[in-house]
């Protein structure tokens, strides 16, 4: 079955679930940000907030065809992460997730700042993105883009990661592009991961790994992890 789904939105936290059936999910998400969005998550396991938000079932639904486009207007966005039981959450502008991700493109443009903020009392696996794209089994065919002025990254919890671009599944397959501008990096680095371009997972299946950054000014104090291009088993 295929499900064919377009949405514009002025600013909606939305996440689609699927029912309980097989299925392909064809989507196009756009979403046009005139004022500064706020997203705050304290003590929340397995808790998602997004601007553009995909996610189905991952034990049978597949996302294939899909796009996924947040544009700023030189707005900005704040994202915070706190609390010992917040364990396992997604907060992020674009997220997508299935069973497996096919053909598919995410892209935030044009924002004034991104600022994430995972606080040291945070509990384990949490993840803050721009583009976050995760399948329970393959990815094949995903480009990723994140263009705007400046990033304040204080990723201050071990065991979680903050991202601009961000992929994660078992496989891996076609061409995997991530693609980052970004006129300064402000970066507060105590403890988690930070990274502008990650790619995680089976990387070893992939037909080709594209990841290209650019960013004219970096300031980083601390002694986290902070990587540019990122790729992992």
């Amino acid at each position: 079955m295929i499900h064919n789904t377009q949405i514009k939105l002025l600013f909606v936290s939305l996440l689609l679930v699927a029912p309980a059936h097989s299925a392909e999910w064809n989507i196009t998400q756009s979403t046009a940000l005139r004022n500064a969005p706020t997203m705050t998550q304290v003590n929340s396991a397995n808790a998602k907030q997004a601007i553009n938000g995909i996610s189905v079932d991952l034990a049978n639904d597949d996302v294939v065809n899909s796009l996924q486009n947040t544009l700023f207007g030189f707005s900005s966005i704040t994202m915070t992460q706190s609390g010992v039981d917040g364990n396992s959450s997604v907060q992020a502008v674009n997220l997508m997730e299935g069973r497996s991700i096919q053909n598919a493109l995410q892209a935030t443009t044009g924002f004034s700042s991104v600022t994430m903020t995972q606080d040291a009392d945070l509990g384990g696996s949490n993840t803050q993105a721009a583009n976050y794209a995760k399948a329970d089994q393959s990815i094949e065919n995903l480009a990723q883009s994140a263009v705007g002025n400046r990033w304040n990254a204080a990723p201050q919890a071990a065991g979680s990661v903050q991202a601009l671009n961000y992929a994660e599944a078992s496989q891996y397959y076609g061409v995997i592009a991530q693609s980052a501008i970004l006129f300064k990096l402000n970066a507060n680095l105590s403890a988690g991961e930070l990274r502008v371009n990650s790619i995680q997972g089976g990387t070893g299946s992939a037909g080709l790994l594209v990841q290209s950054s650019f960013i004219k000014r970096v300031s980083t104090q601390g002694r986290g992890v902070l990587s540019i291009n990122h790729v992992a088993p």
